[in-house]
């Protein structure tokens, strides 16, 4: 506040970014060694990464302090603190999600053997197939468009349909499908051991070919997403040599994608040139979420309003929590089938802004700016608003989490909580169920296939043995 008021960028914004670093590297020790505590991982841990790591960079030091200096006071301080808030009022929420559901998925040491429950995973790898296949026959040529969305990335989406998809806003929840490939990875563990194994290789070649595509398409916050999946499934393995080099190996790995996508997403490998990569190789980018975030709350603070807006800040609270959960559910049907699907503009109306103020025609280029977990609901649901971005947040994060003390040593509860933090992750950014659309699917097969398993056979954590419990030896006749 001090550093905001005297105008010291050093104390506004550096400071803060130090102090928050050590809460940050203490969560992470403590669930990638003692294997505790996934949501204060994914809170404090996620907080340091999309709002301060990339103030260390010195280049992006420079326009970072020139950039902020355009924005008020007032929007400047709500976005600061806000963000650096974020982590504790995240953890309260986690709490009390905790202490209102105690209901935890149960490590079930025999489930993934038996029929019943494989059975109804197979089921689900087929529904989840069929669904991430139909807009790559319809839109994606199956494997040439999506070979062509790695070796081009970005340039491989064209309005024309010359690339991967045809975009357009009548087939945009169709094309939403393609996402779902990732969670066809998921469930492939877990019938790893089955007897639909045979059938399942089978599709899973186009199971990795289109999740490559989605992967290495140029979006670098869908790499993130399947790193912190799979640092929380192999992370915490029971099996010491593989959690240490997931540990060690899955961040080196995203770290050399994520830069690559960041310096050639809109040429693609073929625009690869040695001398770029390596000279651009150690800028962190696409980590601006502080800057954005401020964006959007300086366009609250000169009075944008969201045509949803009643004017009432609670009432506006209200709505959105209750809408939430229905936009996420609502999110994958087509607009041509449900015309009455309502259509956010805080997004458009945030992105013409930001390219108005650099004279850049908003109708030629695109940005993608997101506005945060504070930023976006802020302009959408009013003045409190932001405490509907965190509740729903929180919800999330208590899932994770649920689903980790029920079972880590389990692989279904791994599976789980790593889909459940790898969306949660994506969200800071933004709180849109886009991120939802590639693991969650998974999720809803697993949760299903625990149905069949008869109540009996939810084994739990083996019981402790104390001496007392001991049968008393025999005395002699």
């Amino acid at each position: 506040t001090l550093g905001l008021v005297g105008d010291v960028p050093v104390a506004a914004y550096l400071i803060p970014a130090v102090l928050q670093a050590g809460p940050a590297v203490h969560a992470t020790m403590n669930f990638m060694v003692r294997k505790r505590h996934l949501s204060h991982w994914l809170t404090f841990g996620g907080c340091f990464l999309f709002f301060h790591l990339q103030l260390f960079s010195f280049a992006y030091w420079k326009d970072f302090n020139s950039e902020m200096a355009n924005y008020s006071l007032g929007a400047k301080f709500i976005s600061v603190v806000g963000a650096n808030l974020l982590p504790v009022l995240l953890v309260v929420v986690v709490r009390a999600w905790l202490s209102w559901s105690q209901a935890q998925l149960q490590p079930w040491p025999s489930q993934v053997l038996e029929p019943a429950y494989q059975r109804r995973i197979f089921f689900g790898f087929l529904a989840i197939f069929a669904a991430a296949a139909l807009p790559q026959v319809l839109f994606g040529k199956v494997v040439l468009g999506a070979l062509l969305q790695i070796v081009y990335m970005r340039a491989g989406v064209t309005q024309s349909g010359e690339g991967y998809y045809v975009v357009g806003a009548e087939s945009s929840s169709i094309i939403s499908l393609q996402h779902f490939s990732t969670s066809l990875l998921l469930l492939a563990l877990l019938l790893r051991r089955s007897r639909h194994w045979s059938f399942v290789r089978l599709l899973l070649p186009l199971a990795l070919l289109w999740t490559a595509a989605n992967l290495l398409g140029g979006t670098r916050t869908q790499l993130l997403l399947f790193a912190t999946a799979l640092l929380v499934i192999f992370g915490a393995d029971p099996v010491r040599r593989v959690s240490v080099l997931a540990a060690m190996g899955i961040p080196i790995v995203v770290f050399v994608f994520s830069q690559f996508a960041s310096v050639f997403r809109n040429e693609g490998f073929v625009g690869y040139n040695t001398q770029d990569f390596a000279a651009k190789f150690t800028n962190i980018q696409g980590l601006e979420t502080l800057h954005d975030q401020t964006r959007a709350i300086q366009l609250f603070v000169d009075g944008y309003r969201s045509p949803w807006n009643v004017g009432f800040a609670p009432l506006d609270a209200a709505i959105g929590l209750v809408y939430r959960p229905i936009e996420f559910a609502m999110f994958v049907v087509p607009r041509s089938v449900f015309p009455w699907k309502p259509v956010d503009p805080t997004f458009d109306d945030l992105n013409r802004l930001v390219m108005e103020t650099k004279n850049l025609n908003p109708d030629e280029v695109q940005w993608g700016i997101t506005a945060g977990i504070i930023g976006r609901d802020m302009l959408r649901w009013g003045a409190l608003g932001s405490f509907v971005g965190v509740f729903w947040f929180g919800f999330m994060l208590s899932g994770a989490e649920r689903a980790y003390r029920g079972g880590a040593n389990c692989l279904d509860s791994r599976v789980v909580a790593g889909a459940v933090a790898g969306s949660c992750i994506a969200m800071y950014r933004d709180l849109s169920p886009l991120w939802c659309l590639q693991m969650i699917p998974a999720v809803f097969v697993i949760l299903w296939a625990q149905r069949a398993l008869p109540r009996t056979g939810r084994a739990g954590p083996p019981p402790v043995i104390r001496p007392k419990q001991f049968a008393r030896p025999l005395q002699p006749q």
